[in-house]
């Protein structure tokens, strides 16, 4: 996610407001990850099918039909709310989805409205992913087509009436490289067992190949709408050097138990913060809680 920048005028509180969209629909954990936002009809969508809820909850902290929403705040004021599904897809695989909305004076001012879905195969291998923006002032897409046989990433986006096409190319193929959204779920099931612990897994950020880091810093209670919870606190970072002003780091607290949640997500910007907070959770896996 690029960081926001502040003037005084209204224009560049608008390009601010812009820069900070993909923390509304991917939530703060990768985000940072995102660049341009994005394109494309839904036609070449693979199909769905209904994927074992029973077999997956056994080796993953989540489960097709589970529903997280989320209150997001900036400068501690409530600017969106957002949700995270899961639902199945073809070859036991999953389809992440993620709906972003303003709320209150702040949907006045911009009326956005994002929605950003992934689909993974069951070792959360991301195969097409796509990113949906619209507000006041036009509509931006990105879509993310996955081919393994190349190493190769090929990026479609529509960006005020231009549409762009590139490949995007990892040397040592695609088996760790993940999307924003599906990054997020990947971190929940490879969450480190120890403090100091790193996940680590390769992106891509304005056309280019980036590598991402997330450790476990200490376990911390964390107070949400939904409850309070004893939660893994993950600091994520970008290694390469991005531009001035980029946001580069994020934070997510996962709840120790089976489930994994992530319970709270913030992203430093140079106006302020940026935080998710868990509101509600429906149809998570139903395995008895297992805290650290």
């Amino acid at each position: 996610m690029d960081g926001l920048a502040f003037t005084k005028s209204g224009e560049a509180r608008a390009s601010g407001v812009k820069k900070w969209q993909t923390m509304v629909v991917a939530i703060a954990a990768t985000s940072l990850t995102s660049g341009a936002m994005a394109e494309v009809s839904e036609s070449d969508e693979a199909s769905v099918a209904g994927a074992s809820s029973e077999q997956q909850s056994e080796k993953l902290p989540f489960a097709t039909g589970e529903k997280l929403s989320y209150d997001i705040s900036l400068l501690g004021i409530r600017a969106a709310e957002a949700d995270l599904r899961v639902s199945g897809a073809a070859n036991d695989g999953f389809r992440f989805r993620a709906d972003g909305r303003t709320v209150g004076a702040t949907d006045s001012l911009f009326g956005l409205r994002e929605t950003a879905t992934c689909s993974v195969d069951e070792t959360l291998t991301p195969s097409l992913c796509r990113f949906s923006s619209e507000k006041r002032s036009g509509v931006r897409r990105r879509e993310l087509k996955f081919d393994s046989s190349s190493g190769n990433v090929r990026e479609r986006t529509l960006h005020e009436g231009k549409r762009e096409e590139k490949e995007i190319h990892f040397d040592s193929g695609l088996s760790d490289v993940q999307d924003a959204l599906s990054g997020l779920y990947l971190l929940r099931s490879k969450m480190p067992e120890a403090e100091g612990e790193v996940v680590k897994f390769r992106s891509m950020r304005k056309g280019k190949p980036i590598n991402v880091e997330a450790t476990f810093r200490q376990v911390e209670s964390v107070s949400t709408p939904a409850g309070t919870f004893k939660a893994a606190r993950m600091d994520l970072r970008i290694v390469e050097q991005q531009e001035a002003g980029a946001t580069t780091a994020a934070s997510v607290w996962l709840s120790t138990d089976a489930r994994r949640l992530p319970v709270k997500m913030t992203a430093a910007a140079p106006i302020g913060t940026l935080e998710a907070s868990l509101k509600a959770a429906t149809g998570t896996v139903g395995r008895a809680l297992a805290e650290r």
